[in-house]
């Protein structure tokens, strides 16, 4: 063999003992452990952009209220770090009870939701409400929730919700309401809800309703048993006529008057019967 032939077949000698090293490398435990995280990592980041959530966000709220309660959206934005939002919003909670609003933000835990509870607020703009008997509109609607048991019927339900609104339209009243007055005469400046619900036995004390014509309080109770469109009332309103209540509508003033309202004070209802069909039923001052 010449020189020539011994150098070429040394270098094909060590070119194998160098691929036989290339083949022999293993990572070590913790590049392994790195790895790993990056595809896990990889995983997460794909479900998160991938997953169809309005798919699992629609199925889960259809388990809630024992089947009553149905949600509908056109688009839902899940906020990473900020809250999530939802465009063109339909709820229904049980036959009788609708809510739509065009825009909602929603900073409601998720982990909780699944569990059937909620936990967070709740920012709705141009919000309609439609209990049948009522209808009525707002620019705003903020909500506090602090709920569990909604994967059962309302009577399971238990906890607290406070809400505040902004100036609130009436487009229909119920027919059973006292007071001689169309929808455009009353103007709701804000209205505000402070419910403690145990075991869907809702504790109405401390609702305030600011309108044009008077202030308005409501307590007393109300119990729901399948869902809160069938809530049975046993409760109390009581109307304080704005100051110049005889200048802006005459004929309400005439009526608070005949009706036994005291001057500077207050003209008591009890609130019976079903909230989409509520009873009024005056009281002795």
């Amino acid at each position: 063999m010449t020189e020539m032939e011994e150098q070429e077949a040394a270098a094909a000698a060590d070119d194998l003992d160098d691929f036989d090293d290339y083949e022999s490398y293993s990572l070590t435990t913790r590049q392994k452990i790195y790895t790993g995280l990056t595809v896990f990592l990889a995983f997460l980041v794909a479900i998160f952009f991938f997953l169809p959530y309005d798919l699992v966000v629609r199925s889960a709220v259809a388990k809630f209220g024992g089947g009553q309660i149905q949600l509908d959206f056109d688009s839902l934005n899940l906020g990473v770090f900020s809250a999530d939002q939802l465009t063109n919003m339909r709820l229904a909670l049980g036959p009788g009870l609708a809510i739509t609003a065009a825009d909602v933000e929603s900073t409601l835990s998720k982990r909780h939701l699944m569990a059937g509870n909620a936990r967070g607020e709740l920012a709705m703009d141009r919000l309609s409400v439609d209990l049948g008997s009522v209808e009525v509109t707002t620019g705003r609607f903020d909500a506090d929730l602090g709920l569990n048991g909604f994967q059962g019927p309302a009577r399971s339900m238990s906890g607290n919700v406070a809400i505040k609104t902004g100036p609130i339209k009436l487009s229909k009243l119920p027919e059973t309401l006292p007071i001689p007055a169309s929808p455009d005469d009353i103007k709701i400046t804000r209205a505000e809800l402070m419910l403690a619900i145990q075991n869907g036995r809702v504790n109405l004390n401390g609702t305030k309703i600011d309108s044009n014509l008077f202030g308005i309080t409501i307590s007393g109770t109300g119990v729901a048993q399948n869902s809160f469109a069938d809530m049975s009332l046993d409760a109390r309103i009581c109307l304080r006529p704005a100051g110049n209540l005889e200048e802006q509508n005459k004929t309400i003033f005439d009526f608070y008057v005949m009706a036994g309202g005291p001057a500077g004070g207050q003209l008591c209802f009890a609130l019976k019967g079903n909230l989409d069909r509520p009873d009024f039923q005056k009281l002795d001052s």
